[in-house]
């Protein structure tokens, strides 16, 4: 074989090689073309199924958030006669949280014996001492049913922080006009009577009740707390803290006035009656 001839054969042979490497690469590209195509339409397609799942699961919510309103609505409530105020208020300090018993029901007891209560709940200005009651609370139950309710805001001798105003939405104009803890507490300690009451955090509620006049412990009575409840039964590998709104995410509680006392106390009562699916009780 001649020099030219030799030259001649490793070219058509380097030609050859480039087209195949050409066809590879247009090979690769269409393939890598194909497949971001098809990652394309598989994401949008799941974009297009999360964003109806959530339209679902936000009309969902809606349904459940009226459908709770409209319960809430039908309590009948009661007309509070305002008084002149109390004179002798309590001190914070010495709330007896030593005669504070909070009960836990108990598997094997008669259920009845956990179905008539009040709940309770406050919305104040902070979490000190020095914090005042800016929204009072409660709805009383028999047999597991609301029967009544009494709510009303607050009017503070102080003002109300921006935050606790985020939280709640409660803010000075809706308390302008609003009667005072003083003039509120008389009809509020009637209404409670000698009931058992229940709560979330209720030592929380009741420390603020007690230095505004409410002396919880000269009638006898029970105290039920879902916080203690949930505590109870579900560990932090089933629910990420106990807090009112994480556990009504929890039992599908939907609602839209979260930190509204009235809201809060109506939640606190379902989730009370879910809670209480974690015990055996005794046949009547």
């Amino acid at each position: 074989m001649t020099l030219f001839a030799i030259v001649a054969f490793i070219v058509v042979i380097a030609i050859a090689s480039n087209l195949d490497q050409s066809r590879e690469e247009k090979q690769k590209r269409k393939k890598a073309e194909e497949d971001r195509v098809f990652y394309n339409r598989v994401l949008e397609k799941q974009k297009i199924a999360l964003q109806e799942n959530q339209r679902q699961a936000e009309a969902q919510h809606r349904e459940k958030s009226r459908a709770f309103n409209a319960e809430l609505l039908r309590i009948p409530k009661v007309d509070i006669v305002l008084s002149d105020g109390l004179q002798d208020l309590t001190n914070w300090d010495d709330f007896p949280s030593d005669q504070l018993s909070i009960i836990n029901p108990r598997t094997g007891a008669r259920k009845s014996l956990y179905a008539d209560f009040t709940i309770v709940d406050v919305e104040t200005t902070g979490l000190d001492k020095y914090s005042e009651i800016i929204e009072l609370s409660a709805i009383k139950y028999v047999n597991f049913e609301p029967v009544s309710c009494f709510s009303t805001l607050v009017k503070p001798s102080g003002t109300i922080p921006l935050k606790i105003t985020q939280i709640t939405h409660i803010d000075a104009s809706m308390v302008s006009n609003a009667p005072t803890i003083n003039q509120i507490m008389p009809a509020f300690i009637e209404y409670i009577g000698s009931d058992n009451i229940l709560g979330h955090n209720l030592s929380f509620d009741l420390k603020f009740l007690y230095k505004s006049g409410f002396d919880c412990f000269a009638k006898k009575r029970r105290y039920y707390d879902t916080l203690k409840i949930a505590r109870s039964h579900l560990s932090k590998d089933m629910i990420e803290n106990h807090k009112l709104t994480t556990l009504c995410d929890y039992y599908n509680i939907s609602r839209d006035d979260a930190h509204r006392s009235l809201s809060d106390c109506f939640a606190t009562g379902k989730v009370y009656q879910s809670l209480l699916k974690w015990y055996s009780f005794k046949d009547e």
